[in-house]
């Protein structure tokens, strides 16, 4: 099964923080992680500003862009 999470910050330093504690423990007891990416909307574009793959899935820790 594939869930999908997605969650809204309203401080930047939050979401950084937020995606550093996935990447540092990326499987924990009841989640595992294979890719999150962290996205900002700057003036009506999608910027990429953040991301990792763990490879979990993907069998590749490269993330495509």
């Amino acid at each position: 099964m594939v869930n999908v999470v997605a969650a809204i910050y309203g401080i930047d330093s939050e979401a950084f923080q937020a995606i550093a504690e996935l990447r540092q423990v990326p499987v924990g007891e009841k989640y595992a992680v294979a890719e999150a990416i962290l996205l900002k909307n700057e003036d009506g574009r999608v910027v990429v500003l953040d991301a990792f793959d763990t490879g979990a899935t993907t069998s590749n820790d490269t993330l495509q862009a």
